[in-house]
């Protein structure tokens, strides 16, 4: 009974021992890849609001061509 139990905790440690591993595993890929996506784009925040103002003039534009075609804004 005695080495039933021992043989348990040593599973129990080595179990504990891989999962830690794998935490601390994840952790540096996270870290790597944020590296990575930065080093990358390190404007990636501009990029991202410069694309939103294009969209957002591309949009205005569609709607003003709509109001346009039906006469509700006049033509300077």
């Amino acid at each position: 009974m005695k080495k039933q139990k021992r043989e348990l905790e040593q599973l129990q440690w080595m179990i504990d021992k891989e999962k830690k591993l794998k935490d601390e595993q994840n952790k540096q890929f996270e870290e790597q890849l944020k590296q990575l996506k930065t080093q990358k784009h390190p404007d990636l925040a501009q990029d991202i609001m410069n694309a939103k103002k294009r969209v957002w003039k591309i949009k205005n534009r569609h709607v003003k061509q709509k109001n346009k075609k039906k006469g509700q804004i006049k033509v300077n």
